[in-house]
């Protein structure tokens, strides 16, 4: 809900309906004490209006029966911290607390470097009471080997300074992969495809001084000449053209049958 600010300014402000998520919990009540520091409320039972007014669902109903038992004397809630503590000690978890720490030590690294971190991170919210060197030590424990070792290289002696530490190793992963795949010039087979078609459909190849030309050719008959004695006949044919004894041989007797 929009609460207003200084100068014409609003303050948004989530409501509580009397879930039983510890960090929801603490976070209303955090905006709660905020927005009352912020508007220089400091009479009790002006906070404790003010709170209320946020409550809504189960929440209302919780307060509803907190104040007749006020009226009927069987608790006492004169002041906002009064109302903080009833609150918490109705909708936050008993075990809340351990259940944090038992998740922040489960915790651990089977993704990405940065979801891990992102995860920690927001635990840690949960439990501001934690020693800080437990905080630095669950969060290497729960690193993979590789991140491990190289968080541990650097050495930190905070928390943050192995959160620095680990974005580091996450830009540098980012880098190297983006130098393994970086993108090659493009090839030059399109330009060889193009000078390949300009050439006509006659394409020919060169091997060993003889030309072989393509068996789709659709153009007029070409002309043979032998390279023997420079006629128009084929070269196999040629009666100039030396031959082993019995291609000889053979030749002279076809002419003498054809004569």
């Amino acid at each position: 809900v929009a609460m207003r600010g200084p100068v014409g300014s609003t303050f948004n402000v989530r409501r509580s309906t009397g879930s039983r998520d510890a960090r929801a919990i603490d976070n209303f009540l955090f905006q709660v004490d905020y927005y009352l520091d912020l508007q220089n409320v400091v009479e009790e039972d002006l906070k404790i209006k003010t709170a209320a007014m946020l409550l809504e669902g189960d929440a209302v109903a919780w307060w509803r029966r907190k104040m007749f038992d006020v009226e009927n004397g069987d608790c006492t809630i004169a002041t906002f911290d009064d109302f903080r503590k009833q609150l918490k000690g109705y909708f936050m978890p008993v075990d809340a607390e351990r259940q944090t720490y038992r998740m922040v030590a489960n915790l651990r690294q089977t993704g990405s470097l940065r979801e891990y971190v992102r995860a920690y991170q927001k635990l840690m919210l949960d439990v501001p009471k934690m020693p800080e060197k437990d905080k630095l030590n669950w969060f290497i424990i729960g690193l993979q080997s590789w991140a491990q070792a190289d968080v541990e290289r650097s050495d930190p002696k905070t928390l943050e300074q192995a959160y620095v530490a680990a974005e580091r190793l996450v830009d540098t992963q980012r880098k190297s992969y983006t130098e393994t795949f970086k993108p090659t010039r493009e090839s030059d087979h399109n330009g060889k495809e193009e000078r390949r078609d300009r050439s006509g459909s006659s394409f020919q190849r060169q091997t060993g001084g003889r030309q072989f030309f393509r068996r789709d050719y659709n153009g007029p008959p070409r002309e043979v000449t032998c390279w023997v004695c420079g006629e128009r006949h084929e070269a196999r044919v040629c009666p100039k053209r030396v031959r082993p004894t019995g291609q000889a041989n053979a030749a002279r007797a076809i002419e003498a049958s054809t004569s």
